[in-house]
C-alpha cells in the first residue's frame, strides 16, 4: 500500500529539515511526501524541495486547511501527518502500515508520543497516547468517509476529527510503539492564547452535543 505524509509549515525552517529527514531516512519512508507551505517567508518551501518533498501552497488559513490541502494533493492509500517542528521515530510508518496492511478491518493506527525539548536530548516526559495528527496513520477510504478537518476551528481540529470518527464506529489499531517526538518550544501553536480559546470552544461544543443541543 502506498503511504503519503503531509507536513504543514509556516515559517518553520528552523525545525523543518529535522522533521523531513526523520521521514525520508526512516526504515519505511513515505512513498509520497507533501509539504503544505502557508506563505512562509523564511525559505521553508525551498528547504522542503531541496529534501525531495513536493510543495503545495495552503489554499486556506491555518493547520486544518493546510492538512486538508495536503491530503487533496496526495494519492496514497494510507495518509499520515507530521508537524514541521516534530520528529517521527524511525519505525513509525513501518509499524503503522504493517498493522493496517495485516488487517483490512482496521482503519486508523494510533501510536504514542513523547514530549522533547530537543530530539537528541532525554525526553521531557513519559510516552503517552495522544490523538494528535503526528500519531495517526489513516486509510484514505476512512478519511473520505469521516470528511476533512474542520477549517473553522483554530485548534483541536484533529480532536474533533477523532470524535467524529468514533461516533461513526471507526476501528482503531491502538499500539504501544512511540511514533512521535513532539518538540516543546516557545512558539508551539498548541500553547498559544488563540489555541487555548479554540480548545475551550471545542469542549463546549462537545458538552452541547452530549446534552442533545445543537
Amino acid at each position: 500500500m502506498k503511504v503519503s505524509v503531509v507536513v504543514p509549515v509556516k515559517d518553520g525552517a528552523e525545525h523543518l529539515a529535522a522533521a523531513l529527514v526523520s521521514l525520508v531516512s526512516a526504515s519505511r519512508p513515505p512513498d509520497e511526501l507533501v509539504v503544505v507551505d502557508d506563505h512562509s517567508e523564511d525559505g521553508s518551501a525551498e528547504l522542503a524541495r531541496g529534501l525531495g518533498a513536493t510543495v503545495v501552497t495552503n489554499r486556506g488559513h491555518g493547520p486544518a486547511a493546510a492538512r486538508n490541502t495536503g491530503v487533496a494533493a496526495t494519492l496514497g492509500d494510507l495518509i499520515g501527518f507530521l508537524d514541521a517542528d516534530d520528529v517521527a521515530t524511525p519505525e513509525r510508518l513501518a509499524v503503522q502500515a504493517r498493522l493496517l496492511e495485516a488487517d483490512p478491518a482496521l482503519e486508523v493506527a494510533a501510536g504514542l508520543a513523547i514530549d522533547v525539548t530537543d530530539p537528541a536530548a532525554p525526553p521531557a516526559g513519559p510516552a503517552e497516547r495522544t490523538f494528535t495528527a503526528g500519531t495517526l496513520l489513516v486509510r484514505r477510504a476512512t478519511w473520505d468517509r469521516i470528511g476533512p478537518l474542520d477549517e473553522t476551528l483554530v485548534a483541536g481540529e484533529v480532536v474533533d476529527w477523532v470524535a467524529r470518527a468514533r461516533r461513526l464506529g471507526v476501528r482503531w489499531a491502538l499500539h504501544d510503539d512511540v511514533v512521535l517526538l513532539r518538540r516543546l518550544h516557545a512558539d508551539n501553536h498548541s500553547g498559544s492564547e488563540q489555541a487555548r480559546a479554540g480548545y475551550l470552544a471545542l469542549a463546549r461544543a462537545a458538552i452541547q452535543r452530549s446534552r442533545g443541543q445543537s
